[in-house]
């Protein structure tokens, strides 16, 4: 998968050859005092989860830190992604007593951005590629996008990620069999002579991938040691879920909730057309502009008479089909 690693949502892999000498040395240590600690309830039980070495002695981790170090606008600006997600896919990780390192890797795959595409067709968060989504049950149709829907993609994800580490078991391993695909790391395995993820022969970008969620990983730990302010992130869930009774227009929500569809949009991004349908799970996700309780909203849009739900509907036209039994269907 290609990555999008500006929090901005820019395309392109950054990596950590394009340092100066000065960055790549080993990062510069700060006394706590110098950056505000980031000690929110979310980030102390991220960090109690946490059970991946992150290996900061190793040079190519150093260098994420120092990049990291040399753009703190970064943190802010990739900030209100975090709160949409981290809970949620934190949350995910947890429940399956995953590392919490894990919950970072949509950050190195997309920035947070449901919507990032990679020149190789890697989509969504995690950059599932097409082959990979099918094998592990996301939907892709017309109308729907699993590799998008947070949901259903960070189950696959997770599903795949516990395959890996049981096939390499290691983590280091998995994260690379993530990235380049697990007969890649396979073939590096059986050229070696040890199973050192740092000291493999693998491709450029998976060499970067694993030390980068490392970095992330190791300042989310301790930010106050290199002088790094993380955003605050409220230990909630902002994935608020009802189910649909039915097919539905995007319009029609929006006007019955009185929400913008451009924030539907935003909170399903799976919705690759202005409705859900058979073809999509009838599931909304509700946006933060919308400040009712879920019970309120389903019975908002249960109320919407049936026929007013969908202002078109599509039909398979089949060999026979006449026009009466079309307008009839």
């Amino acid at each position: 998968a290609a990555h999008c690693l500006e929090a901005g949502g820019e395309a392109g892999e950054r990596t950590a050859g394009g340092l100066s000498d000065s960055e790549t040395s080993r990062p510069l240590l700060l006394k706590a005092q110098t950056a505000t600690v980031s000690n929110s309830d979310f980030w102390l039980a991220v960090r109690s989860t946490m059970q991946i070495d992150h290996h900061l002695n190793e040079r190519r981790v150093q260098q994420e830190i120092r990049w990291f170090q040399a753009h703190p606008e970064y943190w802010a600006r990739l900030g209100p992604r975090m709160q949409r997600y981290l809970p949620y896919l934190f949350a995910q990780v947890r429940a399956r007593g995953l590392p919490a390192e894990l919950a970072f890797l949509p950050v190195v795959e997309s920035a947070l951005d449901p919507y990032a595409f990679s020149p190789y067709g890697a989509s969504g968060l995690w950059q599932f590629m097409r082959p990979t989504a099918k094998q592990y049950g996301l939907r892709m149709t017309n109308y729907y996008d699993g590799r998008r829907d947070v949901i259903d993609a960070t189950e696959a994800a997770l599903n795949f990620l516990q395959d890996l580490h049981g096939r390499f078991d290691d983590w280091q391993l998995a994260l690379a069999a993530y990235n380049a695909g697990g007969g890649t790391v396979s073939k590096a395995l059986r050229r070696s002579q040890h199973r050192d993820f740092f000291r493999l022969r693998l491709p450029r970008e998976t060499r970067a991938y694993v030390p980068r969620l490392l970095a992330i990983s190791a300042v989310i730990a301790q930010p106050e040691a290199y002088g790094i302010t993380l955003p605050p992130i409220r230990d909630v869930d902002p994935l608020r879920v009802i189910g649909l009774p039915s097919s539905f227009d995007v319009a029609v929500v929006a006007k019955t909730l009185g929400i913008g569809a451009a924030d539907i949009y935003r909170f399903n991004p799976g919705l690759k057309r202005s409705q859900w349908s058979r073809d999509t799970p009838l599931r909304l996700t509700l946006p933060e502009s919308y400040q009712g309780a879920l019970q309120d909203a389903s019975h908002l849009l249960a109320s919407v008479p049936l026929e007013q739900r969908v202002a078109w509907r599509e039909i398979v036209v089949k060999a026979g089909d006449t026009i009466s039994e079309l307008a009839a269907a």
